[in-house]
């Protein structure tokens, strides 16, 4: 599914792990996980669905409810957000930025050691 088709990408959402810092989720796409384990799978779908080169909408979906949990209407410009939060202030949307290698490396030896083989797991 690429720009010239019109029907929404789909993606499935399924809670894997509560942690003290949230619900972590795991993302699927056309019956593949995609994402391991995210806070964020809304936006990490997006921004993982655009690296493959999808561009368009986006219908968010888990297994319990007949319709979509969150759409995009478009996930390239969703892609540059992200939800964030912390003890000073509640969930609020702001511009994604691209973590700096060392704290990538970090996170993902962390993420590694959990992480099946094949699979991306965002920290989120």
């Amino acid at each position: 599914m690429h720009a010239t088709d019109k029907s929404p990408l789909r993606v499935f959402i399924e809670p894997v792990k509560m942690t003290s810092k949230g619900q972590g989720y795991s993302v699927s796409f056309n019956g593949e996980i995609i994402i391991t384990n995210t806070r964020n799978p809304a936006a990490d779908a997006c921004r993982h669905l655009v690296v493959l080169g999808h561009r368009g909408r986006m219908e968010m979906w888990d297994r319990e409810r007949a319709y979509p949990r969150m759409t995009f209407p478009d996930i390239e410009r969703a892609a540059r957000l992200t939800v964030a939060e912390n003890e000073h202030h509640g969930p609020r949307i702001v511009r994604f930025k691209e973590m700096d290698q060392e704290r990538r490396q970090r996170l993902k030896t962390t993420y590694t050691r959990s992480s099946t083989p094949g699979r991306q797991s965002v920290a989120a």
